[in-house]
């Protein structure tokens, strides 16, 4: 069993995507590879990097706010 459906680190080209992320809905995917894509751009995320602005939760609802999710 995979851990979340999809996964990168920060810096870092390549988003992995677990089996399980086949079974989300098409908004919630998109959502998610936006999410990991802003890491891939640079964003941290709490508490790995602790004088990061946001939590993976607050990451994603800014984007479902800023898509329309």
């Amino acid at each position: 069993m995979c851990g979340p459906p999809a996964v990168t680190t920060v810096n870092n080209k390549t988003v992995s995507v677990c089996t399980s992320f086949k079974n989300l809905g098409p908004s919630q995917g998109a959502v998610i590879l936006i999410h990991e894509e802003l890491h891939t751009l640079g964003l941290t995320e709490k508490p790995g990097y602790p004088d990061a602005a946001m939590d993976s939760s607050q990451i994603t609802q800014l984007v479902m706010d800023y898509c329309g999710g």
